[in-house]
């Protein structure tokens, strides 16, 4: 898919609650941030700013947490068993430099307004490919996984959970690559 800062997220879609999202997909790590009029100091945070990621497990949960100039310790429940089907792949086993893309949509406009890619860290990748390639391999129940994420949630605040976390990385500097980073703000 093609990102454009300042043209809609997805082609025919203008409003989105306020949620963020990590992702693991063919086509590789996203954090997608959507947040009902962001400022331009939101902007800057993400095209600019120090990026600092861990991740924690709890049960069949694993949470992608992240913080930034604008954001304070947050999470991002994930399992591969909820991405759709077509777009499922099993991370890579060796431990290698990913490229994160990260992306904040103006939630009541749907235009994408601010977009960078940035680097983790060859052991935080190694370690949570590891986990993820983990959970895919075991069999999936959602209301076991919906039952760890929120107990999770209710019983530790993200930055307990960055304590306890089993890694932690800052984003590397701009790892741009390809022609989806067209127009980076």
């Amino acid at each position: 898919m093609n990102y454009v800062v300042g043209e809609l997220y997805r082609p025919g879609i203008k409003k989105w609650k306020e949620f963020v999202e990590y992702l693991f997909t063919d086509q590789g790590h996203e954090l997608r941030i959507f947040l009902a009029l962001p400022t331009e100091a939101h902007c800057r945070s993400v095209s600019e700013g120090d990026w600092r990621f861990a991740f924690y497990q709890s049960g069949p949960a694993l949470f992608f947490l992240y913080t930034a100039p604008f954001l304070e310790w947050s999470d991002a429940p994930f399992s591969w068993h909820l991405v759709p089907e077509k777009h499922r792949t099993l991370p890579s086993s060796l431990d290698q430099i990913a490229e994160l893309r990260i992306h904040l949509v103006d939630a009541t406009t749907g235009m994408l307004v601010a977009r960078r890619a940035c680097s983790l860290s060859p052991h935080f990748t190694g370690l949570w490919h590891a986990a993820v390639r983990r959970q895919a391999e075991r069999d999936f129940d959602r209301a076991e996984y919906d039952f760890a994420v929120v107990k999770a949630q209710c019983s530790l605040e993200p930055k307990q959970m960055v304590r306890a976390a089993m890694a932690t990385t800052r984003g590397g500097g701009l790892v741009l690559s390809g022609p989806g980073f067209v127009g980076l703000s």
